[in-house]
């Protein structure tokens, strides 16, 4: 790591400080990055990162404090230069632009503080070794680890790790990857309410974003075997003081912020109680102020059984929620530990039905977008179907469906590895990727076959199904209008302009049915219509080119595997002939590998323009992989 003694003595005078905060570049062609949708809103991001605006209100006062979003705009050399410290914060999706930005600037000499989701699951793994000793790595709540940060520096001095984790696997884990090097490791000890600060908001760009973004609680009692939220939160949930709440709705209210507000927890109900009691206190703000704010959040498939709790959300300026509701496989369910949904049902045509009930009551008051996963053990093939009926029933538009991931540190993770079934690094995104970490009990090929083709159901090229379900979901929700709607922005008209484009996509045809009948039936509902038709056309378009991806994985692998096979075989007298893959024994590896990258390339090159287009990232990755490998690895991919 680079500590120059020109910081150290900065820091012990007490001298001004040029920090800059560093959020990376969120990787192109995800779900949910809703790029494509953004730019229909004359909007670069979604939120801003709500993190490092906290970190920076946790700094001394006379540093000067920059936040550079390179979702929002790019981190110049000279922004580099200037800077005395550098704090970056990502997430795994994010790793290239991560790793990217850590070349840079320790580069030009710069001494970087590393956090946050990606730093805190990773530290101990391969493919963070080429960073591991050009950071100093800040790990886990930053509430408790960026203060120990700032007295070492006041002291003029820097360890190479500070960490308070939740657990005692992590902390054995840290002591065992930076063992012999000057680290502040221990266990975290406070699990009750969050020492609270009130983030720099005024460093954001807010033009830039469709919502502002603020956190009522950190965790969940949840418990589900996939998810790490009780291991980076420990297994309850802690709330903020109200006060301090309302000290975030204030600021962002003075800074001119109307809109879409995300309330980031992991479940906003998960202490019922306390949520009521701070629900309370919005609502009496929203009344004061007109209702500026519009709230989304995550929440638990329970609130069903709270409509006290929901009807507050919705007084509360409550927009939409979303849903774990993962699968309606009870004994997938019962299988991950996902208490919220569990029930007396066994049958699963009957736990659609009661899901979906359940959602149909919610969307009464809000509109409702869920999270949904296959591959659990319990699964078979019919799961995509009883999945694909359960959305389109419940009216669920938005249906975020991903493959089970095994996130580190996680129940799950540890009986991967327990069982020997763990097979490759966490990507951290489990929608429209064919790929887990681990070996599934149903077979790869047919879990990847299947899951592809029920995207294509739920967002085909037309979006027949996605706008059934929309219209569905108007018609639970009777075409009311709730509190803080109903207000027409300049980016709904824009919107409204901009989305006549979609009419000349394969959607539009359908599009304007949608429309229409919205217009007769639901015409309070209009703005909300155009909104999920731009939704739509970025899920479409992420849809297809998976769609498209996947094709080329299966026949890039297909190859891959003769190739092995030809190899292992230790070059034969005979020859190998493939379909269009000719190799001799008299050939080099070199020359096999070359056959192997152009069969490949020579496949896409039949496909229609638009599906080169599409796949050409992928295909650039496929042929830098083949073009590196060497004959003693197999690779996965």
């Amino acid at each position: 790591m680079i500590i120059t003694q020109e910081l150290l003595e900065k820091t012990r005078s007490g001298e001004t400080l040029e920090v800059t905060l560093v959020y990376p570049k969120n990787p192109g062609g995800t779900y949910w990055g809703f790029e494509k949708a953004l730019k229909f809103v004359g909007k670069k991001a979604s939120n801003p990162p709500l993190g490092l605006l906290t970190v920076a209100a946790m700094l001394p006062e006379n540093w000067n404090t920059t936040l550079i979003d390179m979702n929002v705009e790019s981190l110049t050399d000279k922004r580099i230069k200037n800077s005395d410290l550098i704090l970056l914060s990502g997430m795994a999706v994010q790793e290239t632009s991560i790793k990217k930005t850590i070349e840079r600037a320790t580069a030009q000499n710069k001494t970087i503080l590393f956090g946050g989701p990606y730093a805190t699951k990773y530290f101990d793994f391969e493919n963070v070794d080429d960073i591991s000793d050009k950071v100093v790595w800040v790990l886990n709540e930053g509430e408790e680890t960026v203060p120990l940060v700032l007295k070492d520096l006041s002291n003029g001095k820097l360890k190479q790790l500070y960490a308070r984790p939740s657990s005692k696997d992590s902390l054995e884990r840290i002591i065992k990857k930076f063992e012999g090097k000057n680290i502040d490791a221990s266990m975290q000890l406070n699990f009750s309410k969050i020492e609270s600060f009130t983030p720099k908001y005024e460093l954001v760009k807010m033009n830039a974003y469709d919502s502002m973004i603020i956190q009522f609680s950190r965790g969940c009692p949840g418990g589900c075997e996939f998810c790490d939220v009780a291991t980076l939160f420990g297994g309850k949930t802690r709330y903020r003081d109200n006060k301090d709440i309302l000290k975030d709705l204030k600021k962002l209210y003075k800074l001119g912020w109307r809109g879409d507000l995300f309330i980031g927890d992991d479940n906003t109900i998960g202490a019922p109680k306390i949520a009521t009691n701070i629900l309370e206190e919005i609502i009496e703000f929203q009344k004061e102020n007109n209702y500026p704010f519009r709230l989304i959040t995550e929440m638990s498939l329970n609130i069903a059984d709270r409509i006290d709790i929901l009807k507050k959300y919705v007084n509360a300026g409550g927009k939409s929620v979303f849903l774990g509701i993962e699968t309606p496989n009870p004994d997938s369910l019962k299988e991950t530990g996902k208490k919220f949904n569990l029930s007396k049902e066994t049958n699963p045509d009957n736990k659609i039905k009661e899901i979906a009930n359940k959602i149909s009551i919610i969307q009464q008051y809000v509109e409702v977008s869920g999270g949904f996963v296959v591959g659990f053990d319990s699964d078979d093939e019919r799961v995509f179907k009883w999945q694909e009926q359960l959305i389109q029933e419940a009216g669920i538009p938005i249906a975020m469906v991903g493959l089970l991931l095994a996130p580190p540190g996680t129940p799950l993770y540890q009986r991967m590895k327990q069982e020997g079934r763990l097979n490759g690094n966490f990507i951290g995104n489990n929608t429209h990727s064919d790929v887990t970490n681990f070996l599934t009990k149903m077979k790869p090929d047919i879990l990847a076959k299947e899951y592809t083709e029920l995207l294509q159901k739920l967002y085909p090229a037309n979006l027949e199904t996605y706008f059934e379900r929309a219209l569905t979901m108007f018609e639970h929700q009777k075409g009311k209008l709730r509190n803080g709607e109903g207000k027409i922005k300049l980016s709904d008209i824009q919107a409204m302009i901009r989305s006549t484009k979609l009419i000349f996509k394969p959607l539009g045809p359908n599009y304007i049915k949608f429309l229409g009948k919205t217009f007769v039936k639901y015409i309070n509902r209009l703005p909300d219509a155009i909104r999920f038709g731009i939704c739509g056309y970025h899920l479409a378009e992420i849809t297809q080119t998976s769609v498209y991806q996947h094709d080329l994985l299966a026949h890039a692998r297909e190859k891959y595997a003769i190739f092995r096979q030809t190899v292992e075989t230790s070059f034969t007298d005979m020859k190998v002939a493939v379909s269009d893959m000719k190799i001799s024994t008299k050939n080099s590896y070199e020359e096999m590998k070359h056959s192997l990258t152009e069969s490949v390339r020579n496949y896409v090159n039949t496909k229609p323009k638009d599906y080169q287009h599409r796949v050409q990232v992928q295909l650039d990755e496929l042929i830098k992989t083949f073009q590196n490998m060497t004959p003693n690895k197999n690779l996965s991919f």
